[in-house]
């Protein structure tokens, strides 16, 4: 409300001892209303999941690309290099792109999966698309939005370990980025919110 930005970066509800906030919480509902991104309550699941890899982050990971349907500075680089960024343990996002007082844009998804919203599936349950209820197509897995109003900028990511040390920020064995596209995209995510002008 006061022109400030935001980076959140929320997983899934059920696959950790967190508590993440819900798609109907107060959080979502301000996100969803005021800069047209939403939450969904759902998993990230790839063909190869089973219901042991899907307990753990580390064993749920899932390759995603930048969308390049809407042209923004921050995916750029990832759109022209093809370069994957990898989640872990993600949940999906939905994206308004023209609001009443906001503009926002997709920035990672997935064609591959589908997003799971039954939580039983953490307790053991064999996993299986349902398409009356599990979300198909192009999934977005993160999105940015800026509040025309007050100049207020957000981003969403639905995966937390995507900006972390010993995930996606790790570093390989000869001292670069282990996931160069992550590396990338949080360092420009970082760049938008700070105000940096683009050429920098």
């Amino acid at each position: 409300a006061r022109g400030n930005h935001v980076l959140l970066a929320l997983d899934p509800l059920g696959q950790s001892d967190f508590r993440p906030d819900s798609a109907r919480g107060g959080l979502a509902t301000l996100f969803s209303w005021h800069y047209g991104i939403g939450l969904q309550d759902t998993l990230v699941v790839e063909p190869w999941y089973t219901p042991d890899t899907i307990a753990v982050p580390r064993t749920s990971y899932s390759w995603t690309f930048a969308e390049s349907f809407v042209h923004h500075p921050i995916t750029e680089p990832l759109v022209k290099y093809d370069l994957p960024v990898m989640v872990w343990g993600a949940r999906t996002v939905t994206v308004d792109p023209f609001g009443l007082e906001s503009t926002s844009v997709p920035l990672i998804y997935s064609r591959t999966a589908y997003g799971e919203v039954n939580q039983e599936i953490f307790g053991g349950r064999n996993l299986e698309l349902n398409l009356d209820e599990d979300s198909v197509g192009t999934l977005f897995m993160g999105a940015l939005a800026e509040n025309i109003e007050t100049g207020s900028r957000l981003v969403i990511l639905g995966d937390s370990e995507l900006v972390q040390n010993n995930f996606g920020l790790a570093l390989s064995t000869a001292g670069g980025p282990l996931y160069p596209g992550n590396q990338i995209l949080v360092e420009r995510l970082a760049a938008w919110l700070l105000g940096y002008p683009e050429e920098e």
